[in-house]
């Protein structure tokens, strides 16, 4: 269990994918689509059509549980209040 959210538009599971910035010394963590078991690498794309497929993970946190709260975080429908 990576402790993160599906995909709130496609579904995808989602993992932490560490990324060095181009500083060479930071290293920030950015929710990446997971790969099924029939994938060769670590991480897929998004499910076809999918709106975070072009989106940009806004502050890019450099903890895992910065990343992760982040990630996690949603929005609250009119429904849930």
């Amino acid at each position: 269990m990576t402790g993160l959210k599906p995909c709130p538009f496609c579904g995808c599971e989602m993992v932490l994918r560490p990324t060095l910035m181009c500083d060479n010394k930071t290293i920030r963590f950015i929710p990446t689509p997971k790969a099924s078991e029939n994938h060769g690498g670590l991480y897929q794309q998004h499910k076809r059509g999918c709106a975070l497929d072009y989106a940009s993970f806004i502050g890019y946190p450099t903890t895992k549980k910065g990343a992760r709260a982040k990630w996690n975080r949603r929005a609250e429908s009119e429904e849930e209040e």
